[in-house]
């Protein structure tokens, strides 16, 4: 997996879904400390005093010191694992279960929480459409995916996981901006027509519940109301991808004031809203179950500018 060299200094960013971001992996040596620092940790708490006089004993064989112990357990705080008060160390249930495995995927587990809670800078290009694209990965991150993960196929599969939660969390965040462009600006285009009224009952249902099979409902003056599905994505300014559940795709084919909303994300300031379209406009895109044993959940459609009717669905 050796590939182009990215810095992996301790350089922190923030991802669009606010988790802190890691230039690198904490190294396989650090992991290992982590383990067996978190061995000696007791479930109802240890002083942190306490704990590092019992790294100092732990018999390791010198592979391991007391002050890699140390680093070990400020990675487990890090990963959630373990929880800090008034100087007393609680460690977490996923940590005891953690203790009880082989050593082998208890380090697996720790890597992936550690990838999980800052994700490193190369992630987002190393894992894109399904597929891995090992030369953005930093030699010594490759090196500390290798020595966990020696199997390539177990250590591709492993990242492709990461890296489409690294997107599913991405996306949430980028869809609640979507959603909040969305919600504002019909409530803009009402208070312009003189409803401040309807206005008001512009509301995000998303935040109530996700099983509607829509986000956004806004009323007309004429009555009926918008039942708006917002999907929010970057890339290319003329052609969209994006993930559509069944959920909504069912609700879209029998619901007739349905309709789908397309919001384009801009490297600085808010969503832009590029069209909208009902559910018939994509009714052939949709997939067909062939076999009763299997039915498909969620489908990536790729949406055109010339299937979008401009701005939102009328509101008169």
């Amino acid at each position: 997996m050796s590939g182009r060299y990215l810095p992996t200094s301790e350089v922190r960013i923030m991802n669009p879904a606010g988790a802190e971001s890691a230039a690198g992996l904490p190294s396989a040596h650090l992991i290992r400390s982590a383990i067996l620092a978190g061995s000696v940790l007791d479930g109802g708490g240890v002083r942190r005093s306490t704990a590092r006089q019992s790294y100092v004993k732990l018999p390791t064989g010198g592979i391991y010191h007391s002050e890699d112990l140390a680093g070990g357990e400020r990675l487990l705080v890090r990963c959630g694992l373990v929880r800090e008060r008034d100087d007393v160390l609680y460690p977490s249930e996923q940590l005891r279960c953690l203790c009880r495995l082989p050593a082998a995927e208890a380090a697996l587990f720790v890597l992936a929480l550690s990838v999980e809670r800052a994700p490193p800078l190369w992630l987002a290009f190393a894992v894109r459409d399904d597929a891995l694209w090992p030369e953005f990965i930093s030699d010594d991150d490759s090196a500390v995916l290798t020595d966990i993960l020696p199997d390539p196929a177990q250590r591709e599969a492993f990242l492709l996981s990461l890296g489409n939660r690294f997107d599913a969390d991405t996306a949430k965040a980028q869809g609640a901006l979507g959603e909040e462009a969305v919600a504002k600006q019909a409530r803009a285009e009402l208070e312009a027509a003189g409803r401040s009224d309807l206005a008001e009952r512009v509301q995000r249902v998303s935040l109530l519940s996700d099983q509607l099979g829509y986000d956004v409902v806004a009323p007309t003056i004429s009555g009926p109301m918008r039942r708006m599905e917002v999907k929010t994505c970057g890339g290319a300014r003329t052609r969209f991808e994006v993930h559509l559940s069944r959920n909504e795709a069912n609700v879209g084919l029998r619901d007739s004031c349905w309709e789908l909303v397309i919001c384009r994300t801009l490297e600085d300031g808010p969503p832009v809203i590029m069209g909208w379209c009902r559910a018939d406009a994509i009714r052939d895109l949709l997939p067909r179950d062939i076999d009763s044993r299997a039915s498909w959940a969620t489908v990536k459609v790729t949406l055109c500018t010339d299937m979008l009717r401009p701005g939102l669905p009328p509101y008169d």
